[in-house]
């Protein structure tokens, strides 16, 4: 066998011989056939094998000769490592043919010997033993099959050998193409290392263009960030429309949006104007207003973009888009929005004071005073613009910036109690429950109550408090029902002594104060309504279903509805031509005369829903009643009376809005209110029928225990408090700063009873006027 092609040839014939013995009568002429075609076989496949290896010395070899340099430097790793790794799985390929070809070889060995000793057995059987020796032809079977291990082992080391000599001459070439590559790249950096600064340079310089551009974007969307300063030139500014239509005059500069020359965004612009007479004035202030401005750093205080510090054109350059005023801002609030507003603007003014009481040196203290101006931005965020001693009204809260050092900067309510209780509380009123509810419109009502509010003086005859009327034309559409027999008397004298009377729940009712001091002193009486706050409550929670009814019955002279509270106030002054020798002080001298002041309850017509002036009685020595023109002539004092009605600056949108601040606490929007009023005990609100002149309960029945309380009730509650001792005054604390003092009724007669007497007087007079003269008749005849 010197070629593949014997080897194949005999391979054939073993394996005709095979098939020849499954026809013969001899089984082991089959076996022995199929043995000689295995070992025949793995001698072909050890053959190929060692032309392949043979095969893929010759790759390498020509792979060695080619070098870096035929391939490419960049391709030259990447296919060595492709070759090895082709290599290493042609091995194990092989092998694990081979290794399958001996397990197969073994197995047919094994049945073929077994197939012997059960022909063996026939074979005893029929006493042919001396034919066929079967134990020896097992014998040189076993002999093959041990051949074959040797095989086995044999081509198992050669294959081990010869792959481990291959790899590591693939592993020197691929460190030697390595070393190659890296001296090329070493060589080609030192070559060019200038033209790769310079390239480095010019992506430094690109991402710095980029980094300002970034910069300037934030800066114009932002408005926080305070950059340099530019001076800029008349011709650089470009001016628009103003920011707001009311614009005062006085303040010395208006704002307008305009543009800046090589900026793309809108900018504010304020402009200071002068005349003649205030040329000098004027820049001084802009020149402070500047100085000012620059040096401030806070998020919440206007940032400047640039200045003009041209004498014809003086003009600061604020970041921004928007500034939009805090009443418009305001105005435009939801009832939902409200609270969580005024939140937020307490803590931006609290840290706009606290940086201002640390930063107050470079300030102008004293140069001007006057009312400041508060913007919020496109974000919602307030924005200061001025700085220098002012007054910063903003809704609920004022904000002061004192011309003197040792006041600095004040944070304060029109109130006196303490802004952080009010806005923790406001802050655990916003959880969504039901109870929660009564205190979100208390901070509403705190709030609107702490703002300046809107005061008229009606010319004829006042509404009742709790009236709603349309805010042109004052016509009557509404009213709550409040009790209106309860009323407060403030109490002021001119050392800011302040007092709470109250008058009793009566129609004629009344309360009579000494003034010891009259004529000396003045006095102040306010007489007001306690049942407001109540009505109050029920108008922010119904207002919204009266303004639907109202709109729904036709055209009114307005589409805005108001609450109206009426207060009477009396002032006991003194008289410009004032004589400190009358015959009041006279008598203070000797004798200590006392001049009293007693205050009916003003009486409320229920139909017409209008309330009467209170009754004022002047007594000399607590039984002396004296007029007013003697009480002005002899006292020397001088009374003035006014009435005035306002009504609490709530915005439409949040009366309009407040069924949405309902349903989110658990309330039904439908019922229009009433479901809340009913539920935290506030009286209703009716609608005054205009066909009938009757009033109805706005939303469905109202119950008794709510309705108007008639006169005989406020009759019955005054018998209850007739027996009170007369002419008697308990002072005690209201608060931290007014006291409160209820005093007797010093009237106790009603006109009822004086009318039942004077009557039956009249009538027992006649009687005994008849007797009498028919007696002198009878006597005389």
């Amino acid at each position: 066998m010197s070629g593949d092609s014997n080897i194949g040839a005999w391979i054939q014939f073993a394996r005709l011989t095979v098939a020849a013995g499954e026809m013969a009568p001899f089984p082991y002429i089959k076996g022995v056939a199929g043995c000689i075609a295995t070992i025949l076989e793995v001698i072909e496949v050890r053959t190929v094998n060692r032309c392949c290896m043979i095969l893929s010395g010759g790759l390498v070899s020509w792979q060695e000769q080619r070098g870096p340099s035929g391939l490419g430097r960049e391709h030259w790793n990447d296919n060595t490592n492709h070759q090895g790794n082709l290599l290493k799985r042609m091995v194990i390929r092989v092998r694990l043919v081979f290794a399958g070809v001996c397990v197969e070889l073994q197995a047919y060995l094994e049945c073929l010997i077994a197939e012997l000793n059960t022909t063996r057995h026939n074979l005893k059987s029929k006493s042919i033993m001396r034919f066929l020796k079967t134990k020896k032809i097992s014998s040189v079977i076993d002999g093959y099959k041990q051949r074959v291990n040797n095989i086995k082992a044999d081509y198992l080391v050669l294959v081990t050998t010869d792959s481990r000599l291959a790899m590591s001459e693939m592993q020197n070439a691929v460190t030697q193409a390595t070393e190659t590559a890296q001296s090329c790249i070493t060589s080609t950096v030192k070559s060019q290392g200038h033209y790769i600064r310079g390239e480095i340079r010019s992506l430094g310089d690109i991402q710095r263009e980029h980094a300002a551009q970034i910069c300037e974007k934030l800066q114009d969307l932002k408005g926080y960030y305070k950059g340099q300063v530019r001076e800029l030139f008349p011709g650089d500014i470009y001016i628009g429309k103003l920011v707001s239509p009311w614009c005062d005059s006085s303040l010395g500069y208006e704002d307008r949006y305009g543009t800046v020359e090589n900026s793309s965004t809108a900018k504010i612009i304020r402009v200071y104007q002068h005349s003649p007479g205030n040329e000098e004035a004027i820049l001084k202030r802009f020149d402070n207003d500047a100085d000012t401005l620059i040096r401030t750093k806070h998020p919440n205080i206007a940032q400047v973009f640039g200045i003009c510090r041209s004498p014809n054109f003086p003009a600061i350059v604020f970041h921004g888009i928007t500034q939009i005023p805090f009443r418009d801002y305001e105005r435009n609030l939801t009832a939902k929005q409200f609270v969580p507003f005024y939140i937020q603007l307490f803590y931006e003014l609290e840290s706009v004071s606290e940086y201002l009481s640390t930063h107050y040196t470079f300030l102008t203290p004293g140069f001007w005073a006057g009312r400041g101006h508060i913007h919020l931005n496109e974000h919602g965020q307030v924005v200061v613009v001025a700085m220098v001693s002012e007054w910063y009204f903003t809704g609920g809260f004022v904000m002061r910036i004192f011309d003197k050092p040792g006041n600095r900067v004040r944070l304060r309510r029109l109130s006196t109690e303490p802004l952080p209780s009010h806005v923790n509380r406001w802050s655990l009123s916003l959880t969504l429950r039901k109870d929660n509810l009564c205190n979100v419109y208390d901070a509403i009502k705190r709030i609107i109550l702490s703002k300046p509010f809107q005061s008229f003086h009606p010319q004829n005859q006042p509404y009742a408090p709790g009236s709603v009327l349309t805010s042109r034309g004052e016509t009557l559409v509404g009213r709550v029902q409040t009790r209106l027999d309860e009323w407060n008397v403030h109490w002021t004298t001119s050392a800011n002594d302040h007092t709470i009377l109250l008058l009793p729940s009566t129609n004629n009712g009344s309360i009579t104060v000494p003034l010891p001091y009259a004529g000396t002193l003045p006095f102040d009486a306010s007489i007001c309504s306690r049942s407001f706050n109540g009505a109050l409550n029920s108008w922010i929670a119904q207002a919204s279903q009266l303004q639907s009814c109202v709109c729904s019955r036709g055209p009114v002279d307005d589409d805005e509805l108001l609450l109206i509270d009426t207060m009477f106030t009396l002032c006991v002054g003194l008289e410009e031509r004032y004589d400190p020798f009358r015959l009041y002080n006279t008598f203070m001298a000797e004798d200590h005369h006392t001049l009293s002041l007693s205050i009916s309850a003003p009486s409320v017509d229920y139909q017409t829903n209008k309330v009467s002036w209170p009754v004022f009685a002047w007594f000399y020595d607590a039984g002396s009643e004296m007029s007013l023109v003697e009480v002005e002539e002899v006292f020397g004092v001088k009374v003035f009376k006014e009435k005035t009605s306002w009504t609490p600056p709530v915005s439409k949108t949040v009366l309009t809005t407040i069924p949405e601040l309902n349903a989110n606490y658990g309330f039904d929007p439908a019922r229009g209110g009433a479901d809340v009023c009913k539920y935290f005990g506030w009286p209703f609100v009716e609608i005054l029928d205009v066909s009938t002149g009757d009033w109805m309960p706005l939303h469905g029945t109202v119950p008794e225990s709510t309705s108007v309380i008639s006169d005989d009730g406020y009759r019955t509650l005054s018998e209850k408090t007739a027996s009170s001792p007369s002419n008697a005054l308990e002072e005690g604390h209201v608060g931290e700063a007014s006291a409160e003092t209820e005093v007797a009724p010093a009237l106790q007669t009603r006109s009822l009873k004086s009318g039942r007497g004077s009557w039956v007087f009249i009538v027992m007079f006649i009687i005994i006027s008849i007797i009498l003269l028919s007696f002198v008749v009878q006597t005389y005849m």
